[in-house]
């Protein structure tokens, strides 16, 4: 079954993202896209874009992969995408040894696991490149 969850949450995450990685970065994208590029250029303690209302986190995160995605040629938005939905993949894998450590029940831990990782949602949310 947890195969299953898999297989559906990567078909779903890949004609989603299929769609996603044409589309240009616009409006909040574009924001962390801005930031993102002042930081990789000026680093993470210059006054960068809106530097006075949002965090550095994500922006940081964001320059990092985009660098790693620049040296070998792909684009922005795919580098993200892909990134994201590892962190995603990851993070219900870690759900499913957490839930599978506490004694939970298999079946309720299977759930739980297919739950997260094929949320349309969920997959959907990666937009934010």
């Amino acid at each position: 079954m947890l195969w299953l969850a898999t297989v559906l949450a990567v078909l779903l995450a890949v004609l989603y993202g299929w769609h996603t990685v044409k589309v240009p970065i616009v409006h909040d994208a574009e924001g962390y896209r801005v930031i993102a590029e002042d930081i990789r250029v000026g680093g993470i303690f210059s006054k960068f874009y809106l530097s006075e209302l949002r965090t550095y986190g994500y922006p940081w995160f964001l320059s990092f992969v985009w660098q790693m995605g620049r040296a070998v040629g792909w684009s922005d938005r795919l580098v993200v995408w892909g990134m994201q939905l590892g962190l995603h993949f990851g993070a219900a894998g870690c759900l499913w040894i957490a839930l599978r450590k506490a004694g939970v029940r298999r079946w309720a831990a299977v759930a739980g696991y297919s739950a997260v990782v094929a949320h349309p949602f969920a997959l959907c949310i990666r937009d934010t490149s």
